[in-house]
Formats: structure tokens, C-alpha cells, sequence
């Protein structure tokens, strides 16, 4: 199996599933969640394990173009200041 060319034989924390990613795939998924409700601290908790999981696997296969598009890709836009004060107000972005 070509690694550079078939994403689903990278194992990510040794989980196959969803292509060799779910798990990545889940923290993302969980990240986008919590900032659409106002937990941005625990979005960016999400964001940084999933960078951590890509991380990894880069250590183990250096220059993989699969592994290094995953770790460009950009995170959610969320501003410095607005988890400390949408979280302190109990606000979220619901209304």
C-alpha cells in the first residue's frame, strides 16, 4: 500500500477507521462543535490533540504529503480574547 497516495493506510493512534483518521476527524468535528457554542476553550483543547495525533505520525513518516496537508490545514478563526470572555459572560453563540 502506497502511503503517499492512499491516506486510508495511515493509522492514526492506531485507529483505521473513517480512512485512518477518525480520530482526527472526531477532535475536529468536537472542536467545531464546542466554538459553535461557545466553549472556545475546549475547542482549542480538540484542535490541539488532533495537531498532536498529525504530529505524531509525521514523526513517523517524515515529508508524507497526506500527513503535512493535515497539519496545514487551518483551525478554527477564533479570536485570542474570545474564549476568556465569551465563557466568563455564559454567553455562547446560540443567542
Amino acid at each position: 500500500m502506497n502511503l503517499e497516495s492512499d491516506p486510508r493506510a495511515l493509522s492514526v493512534s492506531g485507529d483505521r477507521s473513517a480512512g485512518g483518521n477518525g480520530t482526527s476527524r472526531l477532535y475536529e468535528a468536537l472542536a467545531r462543535l464546542d466554538a459553535r457554542v461557545g466553549n472556545y476553550s475546549e475547542s482549542r483543547t480538540f484542535e490541539t490533540r488532533r495537531t498532536e495525533l498529525w504530529r505524531k505520525s509525521e514523526s513517523k513518516l517524515p515529508d508524507n504529503p497526506y500527513i503535512r496537508r493535515e497539519l496545514e490545514k487551518p483551525l478554527l478563526n477564533l479570536s485570542p480574547n474570545s474564549a476568556n470572555q465569551n465563557e466568563s459572560e455564559g454567553g455562547s453563540d446560540w443567542g
